[in-house]
């Protein structure tokens, strides 16, 4: 399925529709914003306690005339200021009741004054009148003509706004912390051969003078974000899904009328992915049970997918060329980022981490073991090109950094998995305790935010403290990127094997991660031994008694960890710091002075070409001691025969040249 999501973007690419950087997902960024500090709800001058939104599309243009009705509530002893997100659209009028209230309409805010001031813990609702003109540019808000470009087959209009977007189509208190508790209600008038979708249940359709309005009510907590509308011609259909208790949800799709067959296949195993993933022993019933899980399938569109709470929006391409990674992917939304939504934006992780990790998931159960190891291997590589390209923490990226597909997605998917691994949950059809952590979570931060300190805490309920585990993988950045190696020793009882690791993380990483490894050693006359080896230094040696001879190891045979390892056999000598694993090292000749003979040691990150020649001080070739292609790893030669002198032992490798000096007496 990997490959068929590349496709997509590729052909979306191909007709002007440009993706983001490394991200699948309808994702964008805010430039100049920074995410707030804020503990709590409570800590700003008012709640939002539920959104109303009134449209008017005429769908001839990207025009509309709207009415937002907020409901809040004062946190302050007197309330005289309302400050709100508004961009690109013009207030008309502001009222509360039947009194119009004083506003300033700004380039990026409209400041309501009322009168007089709420008194701490009032609520108060009030009504802004505003209006959206034709020549504005697409942002939040999206409008596309019929025939306007290629495969454009209908008029569409819908919204976007992940992260801070909304305050482009309706005034908003625009952070994801600031949640609707009562939820939204947004209606949407438009011609009456079009259609119109958005969150929650729709409660009537009227007609009136060749136009029809959708009511839609959502009455769960939401972040504006989440909140969502689109409008095109549609045909609608129905699937049912089981959430347990003997319970089913409607699964609605809003697709256009030559896709409906196409998103009978696309959409064939959304009620099996629903019911899987609401099973009581995995992440618990479906967080918004009394309503509706759904896709609208829009285009142009510039990415995948957007986890609009109940009804995601997906590029019409998921259902042409059937993505299913993506499908499962926002479904997974509904529990990680809309059920329980981070905090703010440096927190970013604990959505698309969690919901990353839940695609896989349903691969394993769907199609077994190997699908799923291939798409956690998929995410590896991608991680591995993204810190290539920029190495970062996974904790705050920056709101221009914050959909990078290799660290908030694949990365942290890994992080889940390797909670897992910590927890021993490695047995795949019996879930154990890191799903009963992650119903925890649920429980905990239901219909609320959460933050990476929080998520640490539900963890440590189990595992007892975590702080090194998040230090390491999410407020620093790298991976262990390790150096091992074995040899077999006999004993007075019979055998052991020795094992030295080393690790080389680079810049803004660890000195060494601690996560406990698994290898398992393979032993003379058949059978195995898997060892489970705590890693408390770097370097680090230690024996095993084993009952037979080793003669072959595997390093993370369960492939829980998030890594890079270089393997050698056979070399006595403990492992230094100093041992290179991103680039060829040549070591320093011993003994040094020597007598006659001396050996020099080389490593290499990779399989590649050497020269490794002994030179006079005037760089004359005085011996070549190896050249040609070498495996990676560590590696040595000797040297004998050389009259007294100071030589230089150079090592050519590539682009890397490196010389010691050696002393032979």
């Amino acid at each position: 399925m990997k490959p068929l999501v590349i496709l997509v973007l590729f052909v979306t690419a191909a007709l002007g529709h440009i993706p983001g950087p490394e991200t699948h997902e309808a994702k964008w960024h805010l430039p100049g914003l920074t995410p707030p500090v804020i503990a709590a709800e409570s800590s700003h001058d008012y709640d939002v306690r539920h959104y109303r939104i009134d449209l008017d599309l005429p769908m001839t243009d990207g025009s509309m005339t709207a009415c937002c009705a907020i409901r809040l509530r004062s946190n302050v002893a007197a309330l005289d200021s309302v400050f709100l997100n508004f961009v690109n659209l013009t207030c008309d009028s502001v009222k509360l009741g039947d009194d119009h209230l004083r506003f300033v309409d700004s380039y990026q805010f409209l400041n309501v004054f009322p009168d007089p001031p709420v008194a701490q813990g009032d609520s108060v609702t009030i009504d802004i009148h505003y209006r959206r003109s034709a020549a504005t540019t697409n942002r939040g808000f999206y409008w596309y003509l019929k025939g306007s470009g290629n495969n454009r087959n209908h008029t569409v209009a819908y919204s976007i706004t992940q992260p801070e977007n909304s305050r482009y189509w309706f005034p908003c208190w625009d952070q994801p912390w600031d949640k609707a508790e009562a939820g939204c209600m947004v209606n949407i008038t438009v011609p009456d051969s079009f259609t119109a979708c958005a969150n929650g249940l729709l409660d009537s359709v009227t007609t009136s003078a060749g136009k029809k309005t959708f009511w839609w009510t959502h009455r769960y907590p939401v972040s504006t974000y989440l909140i969502n509308f689109a409008a095109s011609i549609f045909s609608h259909w129905v699937q049912y899904a089981h959430i347990g208790g003997g319970d089913s949800i409607p699964v609605e799709n809003f697709v256009w009328p030559e896709d409906s067959a196409q998103s009978v296949i696309a959409f064939a195993k959304v009620p099996d992915m629903v019911e899987f993933f609401s099973r009581e022993d995995r992440f618990g019933r479906y967080p918004f049970p009394e309503e509706k899980y759904g896709h609208v399938a829009v285009f142009p569109f510039s990415f995948g997918g957007m986890e609009h709470q109940t009804m995601t929006t997906v590029h019409r391409y998921w259902i042409l060329y059937v993505s299913e990674s993506g499908i499962a992917h926002e479904l997974a939304h509904m529990w990680y980022g809309d059920y329980i939504t981070c905090q703010d934006w440096r927190e970013i992780w604990l959505n698309e981490g969690s919901a990353s990790y839940l695609d896989p998931l349903w691969f394993h159960h769907c199609y077994g073991r190997q699908s799923f190891e291939e798409a956690m291997q998929d995410y590896a590589t991608a991680y591995f090109q993204s810190d290539a390209q920029f190495r970062r923490p996974l904790y705050d990226p920056g709101l221009n950094r914050m959909f990078d597909w290799g660290h908030t997605y694949c990365k942290a998917a890994w992080v889940n998995h390797m909670t897992r691994y910590l927890h021993g949950d490695t047995v795949f059809d019996s879930p154990g305790t890191w799903f009963e952590s992650e119903r925890a979570w649920a429980d905990s931060f239901a219909y609320g935010t959460g933050t990476t300190h929080e998520r640490q805490a539900i963890q440590e309920r189990w595992l007892g403290d975590m702080g090194w585990f998040y230090d390491e993988w999410v407020f620093m950045a790298g991976f262990p990127n390790y150096t091992v190696n074995w040899f077999p020793r006999e004993t007075a009882d019979g055998w052991e094997i020795v094992i030295d690791v080393g690790q080389d993380n680079g810049a803004q990483a660890p000195d060494f991660f601690r996560t406990p490894v698994e290898v398992l050693v393979s032993l003379e006359g058949g059978g195995d031994t898997l060892l489970h080896w705590g890693i408390e230094a770097n370097p680090q040696r230690d024996a095993f008694p084993l009952r037979a001879r080793p003669v072959g190891i595997v390093f993370d045979p369960g492939k829980w960890l998030l890594h890079k390892v270089s393997i050698t056999s056979g070399v006595e000598q403990e492992l230094s710091p100093g041992v290179g694993v991103v680039r060829p090292v040549l070591h320093a000749p011993a003994p040094n002075p020597a007598r006659g003979r001396a050996t020099v040691r080389y490593s290499l990150p990779h399989a590649q070409d050497v020269a490794l020649t002994v030179r006079d001080v005037a760089g004359r070739l005085v011996r070549e001691l190896e050249s040609g292609r070498r495996a990676a790893g560590h590696h040595e030669a000797e040297i004998r025969g050389l009259a007294a002198g100071v030589y230089l032992v150079r090592l050519e490798a590539g682009p890397v040249s490196e010389t010691r000096k050696l002393v032979i007496q």
